[in-house]
């Protein structure tokens, strides 16, 4: 009181533009005694309806749309000699505007988590942006903000363990993916800087994936460091070298062991659930267009187990699927028939080159290829596309792992463990040939240009092919 009349004493001239004070001044004592008289949530909402006039909905601009709630301990209203705590409030300030659009009272700062929600939902926040520190960081306030029809901004601290460590996995799989989407659209950029330049005679596949990698290199330079870099060390990484799984002299017991390795580290992966999962709206969809069970080819089967695993989905979900298992190792496949019968499951296995398709009527409507994509140049992947569409195929589709260090750690270490070198350098190698997903449609572009192609993580370790040839 004593300081609002020193305030009206030190400002009467201005005062008197819109008051009479006709006696002067009133004594900071009468001041002290009518405010007593007013009714504090009165005063309030009497306010509250104020800015909520002076901001409609959709007033709150991007200078004024800030709304930052935040709880303050009034200076000066404890009282050590009583032993009363200060008054603690909570207050929302809109910050473009410097104003404060509403406040309430409360016994302690653990209570600002009951408050908050009421003085959310007295004020009009409709298209603004809240803030509000960890404590605020609730379930249920979040719930009040929406339905509000305003986005909010929650601090997150330690004690909130789970949530936290969710957002930073989210963070980075959000920086991953930016990065992936500006190297597919430098790939992009190197394909049809490819096909535009007269200079460049492209006679294969393997000529144009050559030309891309070069090409992409010199834009990601442009690009800036960091899109440079990563572009430069996957091409450090990027080899083209053999595997023993690929050598015909390499002995075949040898091969089977690499064979049953690669299937534990596909099964432990989640290779096989991540192609059924896809292979499955197909399926149905194809089943619904030519009205016959789906046939299924799958190419480089190795030793058999997601042509396996097809045939116990097809036996206990009723799948309407013919599956055959096919691969160039004899070897293989009769180890692979000879599980189809001990289990038995409805598959058939043959000795297929996945380069010579044999024609089929009715033809195979699926080609499939399981975690075996990176076996095959770019010049025998486009070959294949050609000759699935050529024989009638629908689809051709396909997963293998993601060429990146993630995949190339988890390879190496699972490779480590085995104790073999020759496992250890697949392991290596293999990691080090993965298409990229970018590289990958361009080939199936490349091969059939009416396709419909497209390449997506299936995890962070593994990217899926589909291309619909028809």
């Amino acid at each position: 009181a004593e300081d609002i009349a020193a305030f009206a004493k030190h400002n009467i001239l201005w005062l008197r533009t819109f008051l009479t004070l006709k006696h002067g001044v009133p004594s900071h004592d009468t001041i002290l005694n009518i405010t007593a008289l007013v009714d504090p949530i009165a005063v309030e909402e009497t306010v509250r309806a104020w800015m909520a006039a002076l901001c409609e909905p959709g007033a709150l601009t991007t200078d004024g749309g800030h709304v930052a709630f935040d709880g303050q301990t009034l200076r000066g209203s404890a009282n050590r000699r009583l032993r009363l705590s200060g008054v603690h409030m909570v207050s929302a300030f809109l910050t473009g505007e410097g104003v404060t659009l509403g406040s309430l009272r409360v016994d302690e700062k653990t209570n600002e988590i009951t408050a908050i929600p009421d003085l959310i939902r007295s004020l009009n926040l409709r298209g603004a942006t809240v803030t509000i520190d960890a404590m605020g960081c609730q379930p249920e306030i979040a719930k009040v903000i929406r339905a509000a029809e305003a986005d909010y901004l929650l601090q997150v601290k330690e004690n909130q363990e789970l949530l936290l460590n969710n957002l930073k996995a989210t963070a980075a799989e959000f920086a991953r993916q930016a990065l992936m989407l500006q190297l597919r659209e430098l790939t992009h950029q190197a394909t049809l800087a490819v096909r535009a330049d007269p200079a460049i005679e492209v006679a294969d596949a393997d000529a144009f994936v050559t030309h891309l990698r070069r090409l992409r290199q010199q834009l990601a330079r442009q690009r800036g460091p960091w899109a440079h870099w990563h572009t430069l060390l996957d091409s450090a990484v990027r080899t083209d070298a053999s595997e023993f799984l690929d050598d015909p002299t390499f002995p075949d017991r040898r091969k089977v062991f690499l064979i049953q390795y690669l299937h534990y580290f596909n099964l432990v992966a989640g290779v096989y659930r991540a192609l059924a999962k896809t292979l499955q709206p197909e399926v149905e969809r194809l089943h619904q267009l030519l009205g016959r069970r789906v046939r299924i080819l799958e190419l480089a089967c190795g030793s058999g187990q997601c042509t396996l695993r097809l045939g116990r989905l097809q036996v206990a979900h009723n799948w309407p699927i013919e599956v055959i298992g096919s691969d160039i190792v004899p070897t293989y496949v009769t180890q692979a028939q000879a599980a189809a019968r001990a289990a038995g499951l409805p598959v058939q296995f043959e000795v297929v080159d996945a380069l010579q398709l044999p024609p089929r009527e009715p033809p195979w409507d699926i080609l499939v290829c399981a975690g075996s994509l990176h076996h095959f140049s770019a010049n025998q992947l486009a070959a294949i596309v050609q000759s699935a569409h050529r024989h009638g195929a629908q689809l051709v589709l396909g997963i293998d792992g993601r060429r990146s260090a993630r995949m190339l750690a988890m390879l190496a270490v699972g490779g480590a463990v085995v104790l073999r070198p020759w496992v250890l350098h697949d392991a290596v190698t293999s990691a080090r040939k993965f298409y990229s997903e970018a590289e990958l449609e361009e080939i199936a572009r490349f091969a059939l240009p009416t396709a419909q192609v497209r390449a997506w993580p299936a995890a962070p370790c593994w990217s899926l092919w589909r291309v619909q040839l028809r």
